[in-house]
């Protein structure tokens, strides 16, 4: 069952990641940079990354060591997309994100460590989901 849970959370991560290669909107902000633009920043930042993210999902359970430095990549991806945004609305919800990846990346590092520690995956799932919440916010103004 707790495989099944950690899967789903990862699969949920790779899935809010995929909602920000659709950002597209524009926007009346007040910033030089147009809501569309600072989405095409973000967006830029997770699609190479997607596809690694989302074939490790089926390696969380039997390879978590792998699953752990695709979710670094992502973070480490996001955070440079993330500097590139000075759209104020999405700047501040980029980071949320990065914040929320940064956590998630320390919670399956540490799952990683010992996964067999039921705490550290009840925490790894938490994470997870406030990564969804952050992304999901992105999403949103970014359809």
């Amino acid at each position: 069952m707790a495989p099944s849970r950690r899967s789903t959370a990862f699969a949920g991560l790779a899935l809010a990641a995929l909602a920000l290669t659709g950002c597209s909107m524009g926007s009346t902000a007040a910033s030089a940079q147009t809501t569309e633009q600072a989405c095409d920043v973000l967006a830029s930042g997770v699609t190479a990354t997607t596809t690694k993210l989302q074939a490790s999902l089926s390696s969380l359970a039997t390879d978590p060591e792998t699953a752990a430095d695709d979710v670094t990549t992502l973070t480490s991806d996001f955070e440079k997309s993330a500097a590139g945004v000075d759209n104020a609305e999405l700047k501040r919800l980029a980071k949320d994100a990065t914040a929320a990846l940064s956590d998630f990346d320390e919670k399956i590092h540490a799952y990683a460590a010992d996964p067999a520690d039921l705490e550290i995956q009840a925490a790894m799932q938490t994470s997870a989901e406030g990564v969804q919440d952050a992304i999901g916010a992105i999403g949103t103004t970014c359809p």
